[in-house]
């Protein structure tokens, strides 16, 4: 699409040969050759022509990305800083488009198996399960990659490991929640996973987003966050660290909203000093969508394309991604001694090498990761995949006793002997919620009522009623022994570049939860949707509410199993569901310390951090801290048992929590430093040993300019949610 050189013939691809002075000279060393070659064997090969050092599959990628750019002319090297680039025939580098989404699983393009939405994944709190999700994403990419279609690509714009500092954000449903530990090992899973474990080839390049900060979409254009360096060391910055320092990431995407006014895509303090020099990163930088055209419309730092261009590309940026053609923009900044062409070498050749670590230069029998979109794009692996996720992922709020009278004590699990009759409610009851950035299932979606009519079979009659018709719906109600209704969110209510008004149930909702509730007391209700739900008086209405999120296209098979008991529900909440707004101050607060999230807010909150009940029963004993006096470079072993003490098999999430005692500097009240999930049947007891690192108790130091574990007294708690503290301990670091 984009016009290459009109001067591409001036560079020769093959060595230049040195001219001889004289005729007779030439004659002279032909007539040698000849002789010479006349003296060799008969089957002595004739010499080759050099290889091109871009073509030398034996060197580095980043050697022949170097070769490659030194061959380039201007125009050539603007071409390649695109979003979208076109196919170069001359030196034989394919098209490629850098703007492909994945954040559960593959979308915008064609159909793909579709996963929960990435706050579900969180609420796993399996990096097992997260990171099998990011390499189907991959694998499904790679079967329907067309080279410079947008979409179609293998560059995936995903994890979003952006932290929910805040309920109203409209992306909450892409972000793995409100906590730097737990978005670093989601975002670090979900990064091998789309990249693979090949040691040469990427399957295909993780982009975590967006660098870094932001969390709301009000003003994301145009708007700044007012931080510390202390806070964004310490609560911004980790889950993106440890997605380049251990995930291995090759990409990210820069934010469009500034940094103490100073926009994300023109940060050289974050793109060069951070991502760069502390953490080493290796990879390519891309702009967001409207990444240069925003600093000019949005945040009004430049008025021209050609400035914006510079700016970025000397900040640190490697590829600007623009709904048109700013190849022209970039040339003229160049020409005009705005942007120094080595800084145009050096974005190219970033961005070259992260290209060719796909494969995309190389023979294809030599990248392992080709597959046929016959055998693997919603193949029935990948539907158990997704149907195992949504199960890991539903989260049981709630589960009172029910009211005297209806012949069973709760009313989770359903009990089917006690059930002739079950109406199935609400909005979204016979529809498919998939959340946003959803590709087309390649398999038929289940919704809630499918599920649960199949799960029952003939043993119960299953009936439900236009969400639309009160009227109806309460007389099913009515009429049903048990009601399991579908309320919560929609893309409508939370999405990209909107921001919730409310945290409560849409009012509509409330009154049509009042009527059916009357109507039938023995009510599950369960929620759909990204962001936290405020409920408040409505939690004493019912006995029992489940969480399902987005649940992807398995949705309604695996919620149906939770209710019925064939699934014990493990999932956890990854985020804080606040009493009120007024709890957590203005959207654009960015500071963590003044009572947001469950590391400082002290006031009452309808669910916890890390909440979530099971159909069974634990019991934690044996806290042992292996070393409890350590020093900077130890790794300290916290070990206990865990019993199921309850009738059903079901898996528990161990959580670990640390608190700094007696410092001059306020600390978070608890903060999660490690956790697992482990699987335990019925009566059965198994070990847990969670490692912390020393370091990993450190904080950012403003004067020392570096992370330090401060010495002193650490409370150790584990437990299964922030607030369910089961076992405590210490630990002294010297």
């Amino acid at each position: 699409m984009y016009p290459l050189s009109n001067h591409s013939s001036v560079r020769a691809s093959v060595p230049s040969v040195p001219l001889w002075p004289t005729f007779g000279a030439t004659c002279a060393i032909l007539l040698l050759a000849a002789r010479s070659a006349c003296a060799q064997p008969a089957t002595q090969p004739a010499s080759q022509p050099e290889i091109p050092a871009y073509k030398n599959l034996a060197l580095s990628f980043e050697k022949r990305a170097a070769d490659l750019v030194s061959r380039m002319t201007l125009r050539e090297k603007a071409a390649q800083v695109q979003m979208q680039v076109d196919e170069n025939t001359r030196l034989g580098i394919p098209a490629f488009c850098w703007r492909s989404e994945g954040v559960h699983g593959g979308s915008c393009a064609g159909s793909n198996t579709v996963f929960p939405h990435a706050i579900a994944l969180a609420a796993t709190w399996n990096p097992a399960l997260t990171q099998k999700v990011g390499g189907v994403t991959a694998d499904e990419a790679r079967a329907k990659y067309q080279p410079g279609q947008p979409y179609y690509g293998i560059a995936i714009w995903a994890p979003v490991v952006n932290l929910a500092r805040d309920p109203r954000w409209g992306r909450v449903q892409e972000s793995y929640g409100e906590d730097p530990f737990l978005a670093g090992r989601m975002g670090v899973a979900y990064c091998k996973g789309l990249q693979g474990d090949d040691p040469k080839y990427l399957k295909a390049v993780a982009t975590p987003k967006h660098f870094a900060v932001h969390s709301q979409d009000t003003a994301r254009t145009t708007g700044s966050a007012t931080v510390s360096e202390r806070t964004l060391r310490d609560y911004y910055f980790p889950a993106f660290r440890d997605c380049f320092t251990e995930g291995g990431a090759m990409s990210t995407m820069c934010a469009l909203s500034a940094i103490n006014k100073v926009p994300a895509a023109v940060n050289g303090w974050l793109l060069t000093d951070v991502l760069r020099d502390d953490w080493h990163f290796p990879g390519a930088v891309v702009t967001d969508l409207r990444g240069i055209s925003s600093l000019q419309e949005g945040h009004q730092l430049y008025t021209n394309p050609e400035d914006s261009a510079a700016a970025v590309l000397k900040a640190g940026v490697d590829v600007i991604c623009e709904s048109y053609p700013c190849i022209t923009s970039v040339i003229q900044a160049v020409q005009k001694k705005l942007l120094p062409e080595e800084i145009l070498d050096r974005a190219v050749r970033r961005n070259l090498t992260v290209r060719m670590r796909l494969g995309l230069s190389d023979p294809p029998e030599l990248v392992p990761f080709i597959r046929s979109r016959r055998s693997v794009v919603g193949a029935k692996e990948h539907v158990a995949l997704a149907l195992q996720t949504a199960r890991d992922s539903m989260v049981l709020l709630q589960n009172n006793p029910v009211p005297p009278g209806y012949g069973f004590e709760r009313l989770l699990p359903l009990d089917l002997r006690h059930i002739n009759t079950l109406a199935v409610l609400g909005p979204y009851a016979s529809v498919v919620q998939l959340g946003s950035y959803s590709g087309q299932p390649a398999n038929t979606p289940v919704t809630p009522l499918a599920g649960i009519q199949a799960a029952v079979g003939d043993r119960v009659r299953v009936i439900t009623a236009d969400a639309e018709d009160e009227d109806e719906s309460v007389k099913a109600a009515h009429e049903a022994d048990a009601v399991v209704l579908m309320l919560g969110l929609n893309e409508r209510i939370e999405a990209e570049g909107f921001d919730r008004k409310t945290i409560d149930l849409p009012l509509k909702q409330v009154k049509f939860f009042k009527k059916i509730v009357e109507a039938n007391p023995v009510t599950v209700l369960v929620l759909e949707g990204g962001g936290p739900i405020t409920l408040n008086a409505l939690r004493e209405k019912v006995p029992a509410i489940l969480n399902a999120w987005y649940p992807g296209e398995q949705g309604g098979n695996a919620l149906a199993e939770v209710l019925l008991g064939r699934t014990n529900p493990a999932g956890r909440l990854p985020f804080t569901v606040y009493a009120s707004l007024d709890d957590i101050g203005p959207l654009n607060e960015y500071e963590i310390d003044v009572g947001r999230t469950y590391l400082y807010c002290e006031k009452p909150v309808d669910y916890v951090f890390g909440h979530g009940l099971s159909y069974t029963t634990f019991a934690y004993s044996n806290l042992h801290v292996d070393k409890p006096t350590a020093t900077a470079g130890d790794k300290v072993a916290i070990t206990c048992d865990i019993k199921n003490t309850g009738a059903s098999a079901g898996d528990e999430v161990v959580q670990l929590y640390v608190h700094k005692t007696a410092s001059p500097l306020k600390r978070p009240l608890k903060q999660l430093k490690a956790f697992t999930r482990i699987s335990i049947p019925a009566g059965e007891s198994r070990p847990v040993r969670l490692e912390v690192p020393v370091q990993d108790l450190a904080f950012w130091d403003v004067a020392a300019h570096k992370y330090l574990a401060e010495p002193g007294t650490y409370d150790i708690m584990l437990g299964a949610s922030s607030a369910d503290i089961r076992l405590r301990g210490t630990l002294t670091v010297k």
